[in-house]
């Protein structure tokens, strides 16, 4: 069974023999591999947004990888992850945040916020995801509030509409 939409005709939402559900224009991106200003190994911008310049799907092109903000086309609940690789040796703690509609160089429009205590020249992995229910047009960012995201494959940030 197929429904389609009803000005293009293009297959909106499938149902096979077994019972699965295909809904192949969901709004979903995944990027990884930063491209803000580095030092070393890690960005060396503080209060700034993540932007991932390898994008790996971006399905419907709502992820700009140029200012590292999605765009959410429909209204409804979201699902956002970010996984980033820290070197310790830049700070002994600090942030990371999922904002919604963030303004500026602050936290304004936290949602979620990752955390990492430790200190010395160790990798921390840290990991935050949530669910935001937004409006069109909102926007999310991943922001950071110190240095140091390692700026290889190993950070990453993606997200989906769930309905």
């Amino acid at each position: 069974s197929e429904i389609q939409d009803p000005t293009n005709g293009n297959s909106a939402l499938t149902i096979d023999s077994s019972g699965r559900v295909a809904m192949p224009n969901v709004p979903a991106f995944g990027a990884r591999g930063l491209s803000n200003t580095q030092s070393n190994s890690g960005n060396s911008g503080t209060n700034e947004i993540l932007k991932f310049s390898n994008v790996l799907y971006n399905v419907g092109s709502h992820y700009n990888s140029s200012t590292g903000v999605f765009t959410c086309p429909l209204a409804g609940s979201y699902f956002f992850i970010f996984n980033g690789l820290y070197e310790a040796n830049y700070n002994n703690q600090g942030a990371v945040y999922i904002r919604l509609n963030g303004s500026g160089s602050s936290t304004t429009g936290e949602k979620y916020r990752g955390y990492h205590h430790g200190s010395g020249s160790n990798y921390l992995q840290v990991t935050v995801g949530g669910v935001i229910v937004a409006a069109v047009n909102d926007t999310v960012d991943m922001f950071t509030a110190i240095a140091g995201w390692h700026i290889g494959n190993e950070t990453s940030f993606s997200g989906y509409f769930i309905g």
